[in-house]
């Protein structure tokens, strides 16, 4: 009562700003009078363990290895298309001239999501949950569905039923796991540009 407690999430603890108000009576008998004052108490609180730990490691590391199979897909185009520039002669030389910049740029855009897609998995997935707007514990459920509950399930299942594919399928659904939330994750990053220039192009219009 009389507090106010703001609280600052980040990866590994949380920062309690605590606003407390104190009212003191003050004179003597004939006169009274009461005094406020204002005190802030700072906390901060870990609730990093062993095992969060342990979770963060394979979390990054799954995302290393997804955004590496990018990387590799993103220079076979690049390397494709120098190969086409080099063997052609005619006018679809042109085209592919004009076309690199293009993908260059494109290349260094998904690596600039990637690496910032692991950086974030290494931090709990924060900037994730903070642009979505949902809970920290929704965001580790999920970011724990994607990363280990569904592909743990898929090898479970495919090795009861004996399957002997069973790791190349669980590999292809762990990453086509990972690639659909980095994909969200890129969409979601985008929404927030998106929304962040037209709210500045409408303060402009209004001056």
């Amino acid at each position: 009562r009389g507090s106010r407690v703001t609280t600052y999430d980040q990866s590994d603890d949380q920062i309690l700003l605590e606003e407390s108000i104190i009212r003191h009576d003050v004179g003597g008998r004939r006169r009274r009078g009461r005094t406020t004052e204002r005190t802030l108490t700072v906390k901060r609180m870990s609730h990093g363990n062993l095992g969060l730990v342990i979770l963060r490691i394979t979390y990054t590391m799954v995302a290393v290895l997804m955004v590496g199979f990018l990387f590799v897909f993103c220079s076979e185009i690049v390397v494709f298309l120098f190969t086409n520039f080099l063997a052609h002669k005619d006018a679809s030389v042109i085209g592919t001239l004009l076309s690199l910049p293009l993908f260059l740029h494109a290349m260094g855009s998904i690596m600039a999501f990637g690496t910032a897609f692991i950086y974030d998995s290494w931090h709990g997935h924060q900037l994730m949950a903070s642009m979505m707007r949902i809970d920290r514990v929704v965001s580790e459920w999920i970011t724990f569905a994607v990363f280990l509950g569904v592909p743990g399930l898929t090898i479970g299942v495919t090795t009861t039923w004996r399957n002997d594919d069973w790791w190349e399928i669980s590999a292809k659904v762990w990453m086509v796991n990972v690639f659909l939330y980095f994909v969200s994750f890129c969409g979601v990053i985008f929404r927030r540009e998106m929304e962040a220039c037209f709210a500045v192009v409408a303060v402009h219009e209004s001056r």
